[in-house]
């Protein structure tokens, strides 16, 4: 039960940092992707724009959620196989 409570908390301690790292580098991301090039204007539909741009947030912080939990989940079973330690060797009898 150790070992499953182990690997629990490293699962949603890398689905936290891995939320909170997409909710801070996404935005920067999605502004880049739809500025204007050349700085030329757009005429377009801002409710679609924002409904878009919402989805494509919640999308990469889903996907960041993904990649943390994994990640942890992986680093969290090998700190607990390096934590292990081998049983005793039974004495041998004269």
């Amino acid at each position: 039960m150790s070992l499953l409570t182990t690997l629990l908390s490293f699962v949603f301690g890398g689905a936290l940092l891995g939320g909170a790292i997409a909710s801070w580098l996404a935005p920067k991301y999605l502004e880049w992707d739809n500025t204007a090039t050349l700085g030329t204007q757009m005429m377009c539909d801002l409710p679609v724009v924002v409904s878009q741009l919402s989805t494509k947030l919640i999308h990469a912080q889903l996907i960041g959620c993904g990649i943390g939990a994994v990640v942890f989940l992986v680093l969290g079973i090998l700190a607990s196989r390096s934590r292990r330690v081998a049983p005793p060797a039974a004495p041998v009898l004269p």
